[in-house]
């Protein structure tokens, strides 16, 4: 099931878009650009992670 919906995220977002930071431009199809973004959030999550206290 998450193999059909992954197939359909990306055939659903083939198009080519670019992104602009700084004086940096890169194209690239919309549905790598969207899992880059996806996995670099996932990771800024794990690194400011707060450990819960110990009683």
């Amino acid at each position: 099931m998450l193999v059909v919906l992954t197939l359909i995220f990306i055939f659903q977002n083939r198009s080519e878009t670019t992104i602009k930071l700084f004086w940096v431009s890169v194209q690239s199809p919309l549905w790598l650009t969207l899992v880059v973004i996806l996995l670099l959030g996932w990771i800024a999550g794990l690194l400011t992670r707060r450990k819960k206290p110990t009683n």
